[in-house]
């Protein structure tokens, strides 16, 4: 009997103790390029995208945008306060109440400045997220918005008196805050005579109250701003029934969004201040802008 020989190979598979499941590799090697494009450049809608990206990111982009709080970009600067509000890593520090009281001026959010002259719609409402933010953390704040009160940007100014008029409580408002609001409502721009205007009527502050009516009904009529008439309604019935007159004078001569915008006001009308609620409930629609350029914003 022959004997056979039996030979064994052997083949051995190296198989990688983990793979990197598709669609879940780390992403912190784009936070800094993510961070660069926050900053004013003259690349369209790039700002846009980092912000978005960034939130997906999380966490990890904390440290970055921290940081980014000492750029010299003020876009680069109210983005990065911007996401960090909203990601709930804003700790109220000197940096992040300094960016914070700055985004209180009146500057070009929630706009993005686009090649050509034209602009886009960013959603980031720096200076209204910020005066929430603000009195939230007012006690931290406070000497930061007293300063606020001397500022030479008078939207800054207004919003500073906001804050602490509303923490301090309603009986302080008219006599030590009112004389901002109604500065701003004689303001030579319409969209600082609207927000003055608005606070004067949530807050239920009638001195100047034939001012501060004309300012909100114009406000009601049909124009190319979505959002205008919405907040002066609301400003509007928190006044009591002595605009009830006006009211009527403004009827004769409406447009017809008009006229449902003062039928609404007479059913709402209150005679008390909005009070708090009033920064979660419109104030950031103050700012939101008409249609422009070609481009909805």
């Amino acid at each position: 009997m022959r004997s056979g020989l039996l030979i064994v190979v052997s083949v051995c598979i190296l198989i990688p103790a983990e793979l990197p499941a598709q669609g879940h590799e780390k992403p912190e090697w784009r936070i800094p390029g993510l961070i660069s494009d926050l900053a004013s450049d003259d690349r369209a809608h790039n700002a846009v995208i980092a912000i978005g990206e960034l939130r997906e990111i999380g966490s990890p982009a904390v440290a970055a945008l921290e940081s980014a709080l000492a750029s010299r970009d003020h876009q680069q600067r109210q983005l990065a306060a911007h996401l960090l509000r909203r990601m709930g890593e804003s700790k109220p520090n000197a940096a992040m109440l300094s960016v914070t009281m700055e985004g209180l001026k009146d500057d070009t959010l929630p706009l993005e400045d686009l090649p050509g002259g034209a602009s886009a719609y960013t959603a980031v409402r720096n200076a209204a997220e910020g005066t929430l933010y603000l009195l939230k953390h007012v006690e931290r704040a406070r000497p930061h918005l007293e300063r606020g009160l001397r500022a030479s940007d008078e939207q800054q100014r207004t919003l500073s008196a906001l804050v602490l008029a509303i923490a301090d409580g309603d009986a302080a408002a008219p006599s030590l805050y009112g004389p901002h609001f109604r500065a701003a409502m004689h303001s030579v721009s319409a969209q600082q005579r609207l927000l003055g205007a608005y606070i004067m009527g949530v807050l239920n502050i009638k001195t100047d109250l034939q001012t501060c009516t004309a300012i909100l009904l114009y406000h009601t009529k049909d124009n190319r701003n979505p959002m205008d008439a919405a907040v002066s309604i609301q400003a509007l019935s928190r006044l009591g029934k002595g605009l009830l007159p006006h009211l009527a004078e403004a009827e004769a001569l409406a447009d017809p969004q008009q006229r449902k915008a003062i039928a609404k006001v007479r059913s709402q009308l209150r005679d008390r201040p909005l009070g708090r609620r009033v920064l979660k409930s419109s104030l950031h629609c103050v700012w939101f802008p008409a249609k422009r350029n070609g481009h909805s914003l």
